[in-house]
């Protein structure tokens, strides 16, 4: 029987003190975290659907990818390979009993040819983060990975505990930490060996194009300063992986809506608001870098506040006197 695959060449390797290269060339992963699924059609999602994600990524500048939290799509790691965007391969399931085992493996199996592939990701926020359970399950379950590929490194997305005398991340190959910035230096200087990234920040909310809070009508302003409890803005979130060369990247939540978590609104709101792109409306005017840096990409510039894309657009609704804001 002929089987065909395709395949890529290159180097990558994390470094507990410079952070993720590439080709032996230092990279700053500029990333986001997102589901699968996609409006109007649900986890179905058409190839040329993948292709418009990564090619509207790509045009600000994320150079990595989080597949949250599941094997991502067999034709979305295709489009990666082909467009070159570093992807970070998510489990669903944590365990170490055969069940699991056997589904974490079988995605490594598939998976492991595709060089878009970075890191192994085991886990998400997952209870036992922070316990001897916790590090004894991550810890067998990375052992399943190399027995399969020892190419890659693997990583657990942590969102607390992670100063624990005993916990998950010590078992990884790369800690991730969720949220948890308060942490970076104490954790680097306790583990100088290990490499360490941001693997899921900000949580800023809006709605693309809407400079008024409308909760009502489920509608929250553009600015990029409403941020759920436990975040922060994208440029003070960027800032604290930006100014760390210790800390390989960030992977932003998150880069499309998806549906469900909808906070801070309730029902009839059944979709998220944390995007960089919306479900139904496609980015005019251009490319709005939320980091703030506004030269060309998240790297690029300083701390500025972003600009207002597409304010010409809303000059009928400047009387109601909520749009006296200029650039923060």
């Amino acid at each position: 029987m002929l089987c065909t695959t395709r395949c890529g060449f290159r180097t990558i390797r994390f470094d507990p003190n410079t952070g993720f290269y590439l080709n032996d060339e230092p990279v700053k992963l500029t990333g986001t975290a997102n589901h699968q699924d996609r409006v109007g059609v649900g986890v179905a999602v058409p190839d040329s659907l993948w292709d418009f994600r990564l090619r509207r990524l790509k045009e600000m500048e994320s150079n990595a990818y989080r597949a949250a939290h599941n094997a991502p799509a067999a034709e979305f790691l295709d489009a990666a390979d082909r467009l070159g965007m570093l992807v970070m391969d998510e489990n669903r399931n944590f365990g170490a009993s055969p069940e699991p085992i056997r589904q974490l493996q079988w995605e490594i199996r598939r998976d492991r040819n595709h060089p878009s592939v970075i890191l192994w990701s085991v886990f998400n926020e997952e209870p036992s983060q922070g316990t001897e359970m916790g590090y004894e399950l991550v810890r067998r379950m990375s052992a399943a990975v190399k027995d399969l590929d020892t190419t890659r490194a693997v990583t657990a997305a942590q969102s607390n505990s992670d100063l624990n005398p005993i916990n998950a991340s010590q078992a990884a190959d790369v800690a991730g930490f969720n949220y948890v910035y308060r942490d970076f230096d104490q954790y680097h200087m306790q583990n100088p060996q290990k490499p360490m990234f941001s693997s899921e920040d900000t949580s800023t909310v809006m709605t693309r194009d809407e400079f008024v809070t409308k909760k009502k009508e489920s509608v929250l302003d553009s600015y990029y300063d409403q941020v759920l409890p436990w975040g922060l803005s994208h440029r003070l979130a960027w800032k604290e992986v930006d100014t760390r060369p210790f800390i390989a990247g960030t992977m932003v939540w998150t880069g499309f809506d998806y549906r469900g978590e909808p906070q801070p609104l309730s029902w009839p709101t059944a979709g998220s608001s944390f995007r960089h792109y919306g479900s139904l409306r496609l980015p005019e005017g251009g490319v709005l870098d939320s980091s703030g840096a506004v030269d060309s990409g998240p790297t690029a510039g300083a701390y500025r506040p972003a600009l207002e894309l597409g304010w010409q657009r809303r000059e009928a609704d400047q009387s109601d006197g909520n749009l006296q804001r200029q650039q923060r």
